[in-house]
């Protein structure tokens, strides 16, 4: 499970968040993702499932970098898209 760090990482700044920023959605704090992203703390199931959904990735991208979509949503949405809601919830949350 140690490839969940670069994971975590590749997929936050593929969407242009900030550690602060995904920490803010997902309930935690800027350094806890940052333990999470330099593999000096393993995130709980309930962090990794907040993770997946923030991230818009099935919880199984974290264990075995698979990508496929799950059966909940067959597709992701498009990335640009997504940042922006994203960014909308930031704002009023």
């Amino acid at each position: 499970m140690k490839q969940y760090s670069r994971l975590i990482k590749q997929k936050r700044k593929e969407l242009g968040l900030t550690q602060k920023e995904l920490a803010k959605i997902v309930h935690t704090s800027q350094q806890a993702i940052a333990r999470y992203e330099t593999q000096k703390a393993e995130p709980s199931l309930e962090i990794l499932q907040s993770l997946s959904e923030a991230l818009g990735v099935p919880i199984s991208y974290f264990i075995d970098g698979d990508t496929s979509p799950t059966q909940k949503n067959n597709i992701y949405p498009c990335t640009a898209h997504y940042r922006r809601i994203i960014r909308i919830r930031l704002l009023i949350s």
